[in-house]
């Protein structure tokens, strides 16, 4: 889109979508959510204004329509003031803050509310999402925790299922204790359901042909690492857009922990969500998860960059960004890369030659024969 000409940095949201963008000279922009662009990515959307004077001159630019403009009342005065304009062309619905200023003459007045484009809520969807995380995080942990303490007597018995428990996150311990009544009862694991406890036993069982050295540290851990626990920055407010689809959790209780928790032997390329293969001693690995991205018609090259990014943002940040993963920035020269073939025999390799890389440890990919490619991942 000609609108985004002149975008120096770009904002992406927990579900790899677009969400904002700062122009070269300073000018901010909230959008609905749209695929993400090739420039910068910064961590947070600032909530600056610029002067009415400079919007204007934008929105003439970018032959954009002004939709409407937000108001509100001046505390001190009791006048109404603009605080930002709503801006659309055919493919794209935005916000712009304002400098506070009087209202434009015959420009249609709405409030956050009416638009309904930036949205802010106390708890929001994603507080939601997160929340089920913690809770399957801390379901694994102690999974992982009551094996470690007694291997031989582990099994169903070791679980309770109680489909009206309610986990309780306000006063999450930081303790392994058998005494706490969040996760534990009667010495047992709290589960809602049998296909719950069943997923958390099969994910135990592939963190043991994987790294059983991890699950025999538990033995002497007795506390958590919230840090590992709670991967979304915290926000008194969240910004939600209009037309933002449900954030898939990345614990589903129901059917996406089963499928992806599935051990494969055989390579497939088609697949969208991520996967576990079983390998021998990969890079002393026997179990690699990969996750497959997404490749458009000659779009051989842009394959290859959306593949290392899902890599370098796992071997970072811990989060899979999916098949549909946006590209960093200059992937290509800012990370040491391997490419494997689909006997995992290494066809391809580069090193950055600047100073400036994204990470200083190795990313591999796949090339599949059918010439598209997934991000090797490691646990």
């Amino acid at each position: 889109m000609d609108v985004f000409k002149g975008v120096d940095k770009q904002y992406i949201d927990e579900n790899g979508k677009l969400r904002g963008v700062v122009f070269s000279d300073g000018l901010a922009m909230f959008t609905n959510p749209l695929p993400p662009l090739d420039v910068e990515e910064m961590d947070s959307m600032e909530n600056s204004r610029v002067p009415l004077k400079i919007v204007l001159k934008f929105i003439q630019d970018k032959s954009l329509k002004i939709v409407s403009q937000e108001v509100e009342k001046e505390l001190s005065t009791g006048n109404n003031v603009i605080v930002g304009l709503h801006v659309s062309d055919d493919n794209f619905y935005g916000f712009i803050q304002v400098e506070y200023t009087y209202p434009i003459k015959d420009i249609p007045h709405t409030s956050i509310m009416d638009i309904n484009l930036i949205q802010k809520k106390t708890i929001s969807k994603l507080e939601l999402m997160k929340n089920s995380q913690i809770v399957g995080n801390y379901l694994k942990e102690y999974t992982f925790y009551t094996y470690a303490k007694s291997p031989e007597k582990f099994g169903e018995n070791s679980f309770i299922v109680d489909s009206t428990h309610k986990y309780n996150l306000s006063n999450l311990p930081d303790f392994f204790s058998n005494e706490q009544t969040t996760f534990y009862k009667n010495g047992k694991i709290i589960v809602l359901s049998d296909e719950m406890r069943d997923n958390l036993t099969y994910y135990l069982k592939i963190q043991l042909m994987n790294d059983p050295s991890k699950i025999e540290k538990y033995k002497k851990v007795n506390s958590f690492f919230k840090k590992n626990v709670d991967q979304y920055k915290e926000s008194p407010t969240q910004l939600i857009l209009n037309g933002i689809n449900n954030l898939q959790k990345w614990v589903d209780q129901n059917k996406r922990i089963e499928y992806e928790m599935s051990l494969r032997t055989d390579l497939v390329s088609t697949i969208k969500t991520p996967y576990f293969y079983q390998t021998v001693n990969f890079h002393g690995k026997n179990i690699v998860m990969i996750q497959n991205v997404k490749t458009g018609e000659n779009d051989f090259n842009n394959s290859i960059k959306r593949a290392l990014t899902v890599a370098v943002k796992w071997e970072k940040d811990n989060v899979n960004n999916g098949y549909n993963s946006y590209i960093l920035k200059n992937v290509l020269d800012r990370v040491d890369y391997e490419i494997y073939d689909e006997n995992l025999t290494m066809i391809a390799r580069k090193e950055s030659p600047t100073k400036d890389k994204y990470l200083d440890e190795i990313v591999r990919i796949i090339q599949y024969k059918t010439k598209n490619f997934g991000a090797l991942l490691f646990f």
